[in-house]
């Protein structure tokens, strides 16, 4: 019993390890695949960064209102007198200002500041906020709002081969820890067998001699309860012999 004992608790580490070890894997892949699920986001991160990149400089180069000036534009009433009196104003392009008002013959320059302009009617204003407002609407329509699609499928195409390499590695660090943990449970179920094998073949080995020890302890308790039948039987006669006294015994011997 104390050896079957034994190899009964040797199965049970034996499972435990095998528990543990089995565990360590999944820990450790697990691992792996946060880092890859990172390296994932941080390309997703990437690809939008680098087409919003892209995007601003398309947008960059269509940002022309400084390149309109007002000294070659041709606006109803500007003739080089007013045009001059603007520009000693700091008003030489497009860019210059953001509005000119009506009320009170002057314009709002792009740093927020107002200045008045001599001559600057109300209808010398309308017409330089219309020319102002003529090249934001041309630009407008120019402005890209996406990549064109050859350069943003060459840009996605990049990323995409990237994403592609990380799937392969977190494909294969999955099949490696798969085979691991298989190759931990061959081993454990190996070595659990052996200990099975090895409890069977202890009861075998001890089968036959505690038959014959239990034959044997069978005997002795049938001959044992003989012994004590035949005691009994002998107490009984003696108990019979105590009650005759010997006059008695002369009388019946004499009797007969």
């Amino acid at each position: 019993e104390a050896k079957i004992k034994a190899q009964g608790l040797r199965e049970q580490r034996l499972q435990e390890r095998e528990k543990a070890r089995i565990a360590a894997v999944e820990k450790d892949l697990q691992r792996i695949l946060d880092e890859f699920k990172a390296q994932r986001s941080a390309l997703q991160k990437a690809e939008s960064e680098e087409i919003a990149s892209r995007l601003g400089v398309l947008r960059d180069r269509h940002d022309e209102l400084a390149t309109f000036e007002l000294s070659i534009a041709t606006i109803p009433g500007f003739g080089p007198a007013m045009k001059k009196r603007l520009w000693d104003a700091g008003v030489r392009t497009a860019a210059d200002f953001s509005s000119a008002h009506l009320d009170s013959a002057s314009i709002e320059l792009s740093d927020g500041r107002v200045i008045p302009i001599e001559g600057l009617g109300a209808r010398k204003a309308a017409a330089l906020a219309a020319w102002r407002r003529a090249i934001e609407a041309r630009i407008q329509q120019g402005t890209p709002h996406a990549l064109p699609p050859d350069e943003e499928k060459a840009v996605r195409s990049k990323f995409e081969f990237q994403q592609e390499a990380i799937e392969l590695q977190e494909k294969h660090a999955t099949e490696i820890a798969t085979a691991r943990i298989e190759l931990i449970k061959r081993r454990s179920q190996g070595a659990q067998h052996a200990v099975r094998a090895r409890i069977q073949e202890i009861r075998v080995q001890f089968a036959e001699p505690r038959q014959l020890l239990e034959s044997e302890l069978d005997e002795r308790r049938r001959t044992l309860l003989e012994q004590r039948k035949e005691v009994h039987a002998a107490r009984r006669r003696f108990h019979r012999y105590r009650q005759i006294r010997f006059p008695q015994y002369l009388r019946r011997t004499l009797a007969l």
